[in-house]
């Protein structure tokens, strides 16, 4: 038994960031399938100062990486971020050097360039700067995207076709893998099709 216990792979622990909403999001069903799999799983806590500026919520989920490493004695996790979620987990592997404990970074129906319906959020008066950092062209989003990816870390970005908030072309993100799936903005978070996909990126 102890033979077989040390062939099997040793698998990292994933951390999963929330998408913007000012309520916290279904992610204990995502973390529940990846368990299913094998994977310690942990969902960045939900905080409403988090949804009020990306710079913000970048630095919880480098604290959060940190410490679930630090919980697991591990150097490196998997992050998923969703929506939002995966914008600032990116602003934190490229400016906040979390790229160091990141192993496979994959971003779920991200809009690294931005989307439209964040025009709505600038004159939401809480969430105005995030409105701001996430409509297409922002200098929040130039600044994001100025240099390349950081070496150490895989990146896969995985769009849904049927993704109105988060259409296929704002997904895309230079150096990553890319990968769509006939699913809407929602569907990320409950559509068993997506941690089947996720799954084999992983280690």
């Amino acid at each position: 038994m102890a033979d077989a216990d040390r062939r099997k792979p040793h698998r990292l622990p994933i951390l999963i960031a929330n998408g913007f909403a000012p309520f916290p999001l279904p992610l204990q069903v995502v973390r529940d399938q990846y368990r299913a799999r094998g994977y310690a799983s942990r969902v960045v806590p939900f905080r409403l100062a988090d949804m009020a500026d990306v710079e913000r919520y970048a630095a919880h989920i480098a604290a959060e990486a940190k410490a679930l490493t630090e919980k697991n004695g591990c150097d490196r996790v998997h992050l998923l971020g969703y929506s939002m979620g995966g914008v600032a987990g990116l602003y934190a592997i490229k400016r906040l050097g979390l790229a160091t404990r990141i192993e496979a970074f994959v971003g779920l129906g991200s809009p690294f360039h931005g989307t439209m319906l964040s025009w709505f959020a600038v004159t939401s008066g809480l969430f105005s700067l995030t409105g701001a950092q996430l409509v297409p062209n922002s200098p929040f989003l130039k600044r994001l995207h100025a240099d390349p990816l950081p070496p150490g870390p895989r990146y896969l970005s995985i769009a849904g076709s049927r993704d109105l908030i988060c259409p296929p072309e704002t997904s895309l993100l230079d150096g990553a893998d890319q990968r769509e799936l006939p699913i809407g903005h929602a569907q990320f978070l409950v559509n068993e099709r997506v941690p089947d996909l996720v799954a084999p990126f992983l280690r």
